[in-house]
């Protein structure tokens, strides 16, 4: 729609060749039949294009008028006039059919609707930048209400419009785009480092603001213009003292640990490209060496936070456009740890108190990822 809108504005005889284009230079009872109904043709379009968009607007302007719908009625009708609004902004090649992608209603969590392709994901998105776009991953089955409010809390503080929760169908179409690690995928033990890498392949592909359910959000990400990465600081270590559950020797002493919890991010960054490279090396490493402790801190170094303080340290930490703002800023991890001891690979409740079930370490030393 707005493609034909803004080559009207270079005049109609630039969009046709080059015997047309000479032609329509003169006057039109000297124009020839089949140039004629081009122009004829192309005046109808514009006239349906105009009709459309203000019936559009109208529908538009009424929807936000009506008082006597719910909120979660009008997040409805909102998404659906999205998608009619943006459609034709979609890619050519984004006709591929979505499984397992679910649109939130902030506002509302117990609203959403499943996103069926790339199309209709570009249409409900809009005009946000990819990088400010909500979402989670969620690789334990059902998505708990309790899980899906505070997520939607989150996104609300970021002041976005819709929140995005990928569930593994939707991304293991993108291990197609991954061939090693789709070698890999169905060999990891924890359901968790599945749920860590499923983060990547998002944020590569397809960019947004990644948060785990439990982090409570406090502020916007701090988006500027040439700013391609935000990440936050976990907690910063005084001196090299780790606890037994998260030292497993191979990881680097980097005092400022990068939370993994949280991060904004540009499509195709080269910094997600390098984590999922050392995240592969790391896991086909310990596969090949018959590793079968995968404790939890395994998890951490193989597939979690470890690989993002390594990449962050060893490559972006000077670079411009990467912004590392202080621990808590963004977001506040809760900590609900509700995969930590194997708990990812058990059949349990994760939510038998009516919320997520907290851990707390009492082993002697720090704890880099409590």
């Amino acid at each position: 729609m707005r493609l034909r809108a803004a080559l009207c504005c270079l005049g109609a005889a630039a969009l046709l060749p080059p015997r047309a284009a000479a032609l329509a230079g003169r006057g039109r009872e000297e124009l020839p039949g089949w140039v004629t109904g081009l122009f004829k043709r192309h005046k109808k379009e514009e006239l349906v294009d105009k009709v459309q968009l203000e019936a559009l607007a109208t529908k538009k302007e009424a929807l936000a008028t009506d008082d006597g719908l719910t909120a979660k009625q009008r997040a409805a009708e909102w998404a659906k006039l999205q998608l009619e609004d943006e459609i034709d902004e979609a890619p050519a090649n984004s006709g591929d059919v979505l499984e397992g992608l679910e649109w939130i209603d902030p506002e509302d969590p117990t609203h959403s609707q499943n996103v069926t392709s790339s199309a209709q994901l570009v249409a409900l998105v809009g005009r946000e930048k990819p990088i400010r776009v909500p979402y989670t991953v969620w690789s334990f089955g059902e998505m708990p209400a309790a899980a899906r409010a505070s997520f939607c809390e989150a996104a609300l503080t970021w002041e976005t419009r819709g929140a995005y929760v990928w569930h593994m169908p939707a991304v293991e179409p993108l291990l197609d785009l991954h061939p090693g690690w789709q070698a890999v995928w169905s060999k990891m033990p924890r359901t968790v480092m599945k749920s860590d890498v499923a983060r990547y392949l998002v944020a590569y592909e397809k960019g947004g603001t990644y948060a785990d359910y439990d982090v409570r959000g406090r502020s916007p990400p701090p988006v500027k213009e040439g700013t391609s990465l935000v990440l936050q600081v976990e907690q910063t270590l005084e001196r090299w003292q780790v606890s037994p559950r998260s030292a497993t020797g191979r990881e680097k002493h980097y005092l400022q640990r990068i939370a993994q919890y949280y991060f904004s991010v540009e499509p195709k960054h080269p910094f997600f490209e390098m984590v999922l490279a050392e995240s592969l090396k790391r896991v086909s490493g310990l596969l090949e060496e018959g590793h079968e402790d995968w404790a939890d801190k395994w998890v951490l170094w193989s597939t979690g936070p470890d690989v993002i303080t390594t990449v962050y340290h060893d490559n972006f930490e000077n670079d411009p456009s990467v912004v590392l703002v202080p621990q808590d800023t963004i977001g506040k991890h809760m900590s609900a740890g509700a995969w930590k001891r194997g708990k990812d690979t058990a059949k349990v409740n994760l939510y038998a108190s009516g919320g997520p079930d907290v851990y707390t370490d009492s082993t002697e030393g720090v704890d880099l990822y409590p």
